[in-house]
């Protein structure tokens, strides 16, 4: 498979989940921390997914991209040294 396709496939899924978990999951139980917009302003949530679904778009090449350079395993273990050198350094 091209990786230009399972890139967008990958972009797809994680936009599928973004929005899933946003509007079913985190969002219940959330309405007594929610600043309300002022009285008369919509809130845009049209240009917000869209916004969400590019994004989720571009994740999904980049990661298509970086595992099509290297090896799946060798990028993970790159992946999880970089993570636990940024925890250390954090601390």
């Amino acid at each position: 498979m091209n990786w230009i396709v399972a890139g967008l496939i990958t972009g797809v899924a994680a936009y599928v989940v973004d929005f899933v978990m946003w509007s079913k999951v985190f969002n219940k139980g959330m309405d007594q921390y929610v600043t309300p917009p002022p009285a008369g302003q919509k809130i845009e949530m049209g240009a917000m997914l869209a916004k969400a679904a590019v994004l989720a778009l571009a994740f999904g090449l980049i990661v298509a991209g970086l595992l099509m350079n290297a090896q799946f395993w060798a990028w993970l273990v790159r992946a999880n040294v970089a993570g636990i050198v940024v925890a250390v350094l954090i601390k």
